[in-house]
């Protein structure tokens, strides 16, 4: 029976290979024909869906007419309700732009469920993230139905980049808070304590976002006399019982330490990160690290690990940075398997906690670092970037628009 459903499985890929389209590939410039699609799970929670919906209400925001289609359904991914209004399948024009906010493994498949069909003569691009050095070898495979490859970070650039023969550029996300929380003042806390906040997916594996690391320097750095708080905020907690049970009892005799373990709502997650003063993330490996970028953007301290795609926007200046060791990969949770000899980083839990300490003692600092982490994600993390892209212009092109586009 096992055989059967293998065998199954690998006729229906090679029967979508053979019908997807071949993708365009020559020289993309102004001068682009047909309608402008991102596709991507609109109606999931998870950071791949956030990437979907950040890329098309950037494009939006720039000014770019374009179109959303939403794959969530045909992925069982449907967990989330989204404002953007949505289109089933492609447009029927022969040449057009997609924008595929899927990993490699999904490709074939996306782009089938997309009906890009029978030779169409699409631009095809897409927007890959990864979290470490070695990349998975499969996903080379996939990069023959891409025109080219969008990343949210150089760090991902350079760990795919060996295995794929297509052109790749670093588009990092665009970050948006809701307009009623723009510019928007914390309401004082009814107590005298910081409000500390890690989040992590389960199907993103919690030893890489290192959950236990953030609740032990939190815990370490404080007692529940200091009247401050930790939220750890997850998704499919559920699903990994030896987690959630490990997870629990470290905090169950801590008042002061809350678990969440549920999909919110966007402009709930937004609330979240607007009443928190201080997100920690000491994950093993990033491939961006979107939550951290989208409190920065609302003039929030954030704490994380000395490592990987989240450097591209965190900085001595705008952060804390924990320092950290490379060590041999090892992932209990099965997530990341077959990449012998391959490293991320161990976040010091004591350097984090002795810098949380600091943190809740030094109101000026927090203040200092907040106020320059919304300065530089506005300016760094601009709709313009994806305009840059699909131009194939050069990165300095709106280097004088920026400061005036961000006013």
């Amino acid at each position: 029976m096992i055989a059967l459903k293998s065998l199954k499985h690998k006729t229906a890929k090679m029967v979508r290979k053979g019908i997807i389209s071949k993708p365009a590939r020559h020289h993309f410039g102004d001068a682009q024909d047909g309608p402008i699609v991102v596709a991507g799970l609109f109606s999931t929670g998870s950071g791949i869906g956030q990437s979907a919906r950040a890329c098309y209400r950037g494009l939006k925001r720039a000014g770019v007419d374009c179109l959303a289609l939403d794959l969530s359904p045909k992925f069982d991914q449907v967990d989330l309700p989204s404002d953007i209004p949505t289109i089933k399948s492609l447009p029927a024009a022969k040449e057009g732009t997609i924008i595929l906010h899927l990993n490699g493994p999904e490709t074939q498949h996306g782009l089938y469920h997309a009906r890009l069909l029978f030779g169409r003569n699409w631009r095809v691009i897409g927007y890959w993230a990864w979290e470490l050095q070695q990349p998975p070898r499969s996903w080379a495979r996939e990069s023959c139905f891409l025109s080219e490859i969008w990343t949210p970070s150089e760090f991902v650039k350079r760990s795919i980049a060996p295995i794929v023969d297509v052109p790749i550029r670093v588009v990092p996300h665009y970050i948006s808070p809701p307009h009623a929380l723009e510019n928007k003042t914390q309401e004082p806390s009814q107590t005298t304590g910081l409000n500390f906040l890690t989040m992590a997916d389960g199907f993103s594996s919690f030893h890489r976002k290192n959950l236990y690391g953030a609740v032990e320097a939190y815990a370490s750095a404080f007692t529940e006399q200091d009247e401050h708080h930790l939220t750890v905020k997850c998704r499919n907690l559920d699903k990994y019982p030896n987690m959630w049970a490990s997870l629990k009892q470290r905090v169950e005799e801590r008042s002061d330490i809350t678990i969440i373990d549920q999909t919110l709502h966007e402009q709930d997650m937004w609330t979240l990160l607007h009443t928190s003063d201080v997100v920690v993330s000491l994950h093993r490996a990033e491939g961006f690290g979107l939550h951290l970028a989208e409190a920065m953007s609302l003039g929030k301290v954030v704490v994380g690990t000395n490592w990987s795609g989240n450097l591209s926007f965190m900085t001595p200046d705008n952060s804390i940075l924990i320092p950290s060791e490379l060590v041999e990969l090892q992932d209990p949770t099965g997530i990341y398997s077959d990449f012998e000899g391959a490293v991320w980083a161990e976040a010091s839990v004591e350097f984090a906690s002795m810098k949380l300490r600091e943190l809740s003692e030094d109101d000026a600092l927090r203040r200092t670092l907040g106020a320059q982490a919304q300065r530089d994600i506005t300016a760094k993390l601009s709709p313009l970037r994806y305009v840059e892209a699909l131009k194939n212009a050069p990165t300095q092109l709106f280097e004088d628009v920026l400061p005036a586009f961000a006013e």
